[in-house]
């Protein structure tokens, strides 16, 4: 069917013609520019992950593999981290490759969605089904809601799983035929499932297909011998082709932090009303991520939740369960029952799960949605086979599908209206409720009136349409989240790659974890999972004791949070960020992290905008306590907001701490877009532990709009009694800093700034490769060669993880790798002069490497073996 390639192209036309932009990096990377949001608010994805893993890494993946390279290892993260066995960055999957594309991530969406299609085509087919039927299953499956609402590792998997059940239909059919083969899609299949980057998915959906394969056993009689053999045969196959990322993968695993994947998923399980955005109304609760803040459930739903199924498609996939009541109903039915049961925290069902092996690993609630998701698509492609099949005047079973669609709609609305106390305040939200409920209305109404009207057969034509309507609109929805337009801050990425050289960067905000290895720029922040152990223990020990293990950003404190700020760890550990080979700070625009600031007691982790036209004032009065001990300020900060850096005119500032008082003034076209404003103050205050401190802030000429942004405090001993052009404003502070003066050298010299970052150059960085005993003049050559000639041995610290598989070459000669103070890696330099060459590969990969050319050697050989026969024969 033609409409399975062209359809999800169609859908994603806007994105094309750059009506709208699905470059991540613009909303989560931290670098962007003139950034337009999208039409709608939220996010076009669950994860941020799309950008961090998926893109960042996967980038770099296929960059490697351009220069013909293995990406068995990422420089640029961390102080160098395994790239290929993290995963998720899916180096071995051929549409990686499509990410050096202009819009690639766009791109290989789309073919994931046709791939998608065409397979779930492909299994309706083999089952027998109506082409009618097979392409409505097709195109919902393309457009089914895992794949809508995530677009990295957890993804990719997803288009394989119809491939992997309509290879065990024909291993199926060959075997009843009595004919050999059948077994090379279930193989390739699974090859490009489990080497698609996530493990998760690929396992949970290997046990849908391995269900699936004990029915058709058990139906398979006369024949199981050679259906088992045809399966197992196939199995083996796939996974000798994919040998290299399994081997690497779990010969990290003794070396990674694992968080939750060491079996802390057992019990955990989706919030009840989940249901609702999974089963009836996906939109339900608004845009993606909005609102979590308002509602705190709404953040936990939205951070667990892994798809939907429309109303639409779950009513018509029971009236395909009632009209067609086979052994495979059954099987898919309970199939969809126990994984919703596990998903939700069904004591008995989830007690059940836990015990095959592997579940208490994976986030099942989030990870298994593909499975239930296809098993109800299927059931639904039945109800279009049956309804066309049938030759009656009206549809059968009419009534009871009337019945108990009436009450799914009727239970969604009551459930809805019983949470409206938490919805209504947020305007997205509320209209997104009540959308919802209506558009199950009507689409359910629509399909009843369908079945009373129409004779089947046409009415499996209408209810066809319907479905595939309402899937492509749910598809959709999320996708004007995407921006408008933004620019990429080209010139900072620049200087950072024309200085860093063999050092690093740090970063507390712009060039999020892993674009540093999308740039080429090595820099210390992470984002990654697995992730080494020894990296993870030497950040707490030395850098930030306070940092997450996945997520060392340099921006991770809660809002709420009491400990020190990774700024505050960056100078209390200066030394040990210096000793790693950090030579630049990149911190948010307008932000200084080497100066001390007193910043106002607010909940920082929501804003909303104070408006400040001309000729505006606003006051404030901050509470005592900002300070523990006497200092003295110079500066204020403000953080603003100017609309995409076009405010103008003066904001002056005037701070009385106690009864001293000081002004300033600076012009609005000096200020960056949502970055702290400072102004210097015409002398300096100092400021006690109990100073009374009140601020004044007016603007004066200008005509282009201005906002101060606001947050809520969290006691209301820190209101902050704002005054603004309406009036009095309780409940809120404005995120104000105040500069500590400090006359101490700097500890880091400002290189580089502009309307995103600043860049801070520190004084003693070490070196990428350091000789340790001051008798050899060393020659880098990039990370992997040096030279070294020396008039005594000597050893050589190379500033790259201590990790398995490293090996060093000096002279051509294999010598050893020793660890260096729990982190890096040393050798010993004899006298004379030195070629040393590094290279990393996972240990006994040689054995992968055979495996999997074995694989490729079986799957190929019957085709060679026929064309050879064909060249005899003619």
């Amino acid at each position: 069917m033609l409409l399975l390639f062209v359809l999800p192209i169609v859908a994603a036309l806007p994105g094309l013609m750059g009506l709208y932009d699905a470059n991540p990096m613009l909303y989560l990377g931290g670098v962007a520019r003139n950034y337009r949001p999208g039409l709608m608010q939220g996010f076009p994805y669950l994860d941020p992950n799309n950008a961090f893993t998926a893109q960042a890494l996967g980038y770099r993946t296929a960059l490697d593999w351009l220069d013909g390279i293995v990406p068995w290892w990422n420089y640029f993260s961390g102080v160098g981290l395994p790239l290929a066995a993290e995963y998720q960055p899916a180096a071995f999957f051929p549409p990686t490759l499509m990410l050096l594309l202009p819009n690639g991530m766009l791109l290989q969406h789309i073919l994931l969605q046709i791939i998608s299609g065409w397979g779930a085509y492909g299994l309706l087919r083999q089952l027998g089904l109506s082409r009618l039927a097979a392409a409505t299953g097709g195109m919902l499956f393309a457009f089914n809601g895992a794949l809508a609402w995530f677009d990295h590792a957890p993804a990719l998997p997803v288009p394989f799983l119809p491939w992997m059940l309509w290879g065990v239909e024909r291993a199926f059919a060959k075997a009843a035929a009595g004919i050999r083969g059948g077994w090379r899609l279930f193989a390739v299949a699974l090859w490009m499932s489990v080497i698609a980057g996530f493990p998760e998915t690929a396992y949970l959906n290997g046990l849908f297909a391995l269900a699936w394969s004990l029915l058709r056993l058990w139906q398979a009689r006369g024949c199981r011998l050679a259906f088992l053999t045809h399966l197992a045969f196939g199995g083996v196959v796939g996974l000798a082709l994919c040998a290299p990322q399994i081997l690497a993968f779990f010969e990290f695993l003794p070396h990674a932090w694992l968080g939750g994947h060491g079996g802390g998923f057992a019990n955990v399980a989706l919030d009840p009303a989940a249901i609702l955005p999974s089963l009836l109304f996906p939109y339900v609760f608004g845009p993606i991520a909005v609102g979590g803040s308002a509602w705190d459930r709404l953040g936990t739903i939205w951070g667990s939740i892994g798809g939907y199924l429309s109303l639409i498609v779950l009513v018509v996939a029971l009236y395909g369960a009632i009209l067609r009541r086979t052994p495979l109903t059954s099987l898919l039915l309970a199939w969809a029952l126990a994984a919703l049961g596990k998903s939700f925290g069904v004591p008995v069902v989830s007690a059940l799960w836990n015990l095959v092996p592997g579940v208490t690993q994976a986030a099942f609630f989030r990870y298994a949605v593909p499975t239930w998701e296809l098993a109800l698509i299927i059931l639904a492609a039945q109800a279009i086979d049956n309804l066309r099949e049938q030759t009656h005047e009206r549809a059968t079973h009419r009534r009871q599908i009337a019945i108990l669609s009436a009450l799914l709609l009727l239970a969604g609305a009551l459930y809805t209206a019983s949470l409206w106390h938490n919805l209504r305040e947020i305007v997205a939200i509320r209209n997104a409720a009540v959308a919802s409920v209506l558009w199950g209305l009507i689409t359910v109404g629509a399909f009843g009136t369908v079945l009373l009207r129409y004779r089947p057969a046409r009415a499996a034509a209408a209810i066809s349409a319907i479905l595939v309507v309402d899937s492509v609109l749910m598809f959709s929805v999320a996708t004007l989240s995407n921006p408008r337009s933004g620019d990429v801050d080209t010139e900072a990425i620049s200087f950072l790659q024309k200085s860093v050289g063999l050092h690093r960067i740090y970063s507390l905000g712009p060039i999020q974890p892993n674009y540093g290895a999308y740039f080429g720029i090595a820099a210390i922040n992470h984002n990654y999972l697995p992730i080494n152990q020894r990296w993870v223990d030497w950040i707490t020990a030395h850098l930030d004791s306070h940092a997450d293990p996945v997520l060392f950003t340099g921006n991770d404190r809660a809002a709420e949070s009491t400990v020190p700020t990774p700024s505050q760890e960056l100078v209390r550990n200066l030394e040990n960020y210096e000793w790693i080979g950090v030579k630049y700070v990149v911190a948010p625009s307008g932000d200084n992290p080497f100066m001390a600031v007193l910043p106002s007691k607010t909940d920082s982790s929501s804003h909303s905008p104070l408006q400040m036209m001309p000729g505006d004032t606003v006051t404030g009065t901050l509470s005592t306590g900002m300070t523990d001990k006497p200092v003295t300020i110079d500066q204020l900060g403000i953080l603003i907001g100017n609309y995409s850096n076009t405010s103008d005119g003066i904001l002056a500032a005037e701070i009385c701490v106690d009864a001293l008082c000081a002004s300033g003034q600076r012009d609005l076209k000096e200020s960056n877009d949502n970055s702290t404003f400072y102004i210097p103050m015409t002398r300096d205050l100092p400021v006690e532990t109990q100073s009374m401190i009140h601020y004044r802030l007016t603007r004066s000429g200008g005509s282009k709009p201005l906002v101060l942004w606001m947050s809520g405090v969290r006691s209301p001993a820190e209101d902050q009694q704002i005054k603004g052009p309406a009036g009095a404003l309780t409940g809120h502070g404005l995120q104000v800093k105040l500069l500590v003066k400090d006359d101490k050298a700097p500890l880091a010299k400002s290189v580089y700034a502009d309307q995103v970052m600043n860049i801070y150059e520190l004084n003693q960085p070490k070196p990428y490769f350091e000789e340790l005993g001051q008798s050899c003049r060393v020659t880098a050559e990039g990370r992997e060669r040096v030279t070294a000639d020396c008039s005594a041995p000597s050893t050589l610290l190379r500033r790259e993880l201590f990790f398995p598989g490293w090996t060093v070459k000096i002279n051509g000669s294999l010598m050893p790798i020793t660890e260096h103070k729990d982190l890096f890696q040393s050798i010993a330099l004899p006298a004379g002069k030195s070629s040393v060459v590094f290279r990393y590969e996972p240990p006994h990969m040689i054995w992968a490497w055979i495996a999997m050319l074995v694989g490729f050697g079986t799957l190929l050989l019957p085709a060679m073996n026929k064309k050879s026969h064909e060249r005899k024969h003619q």
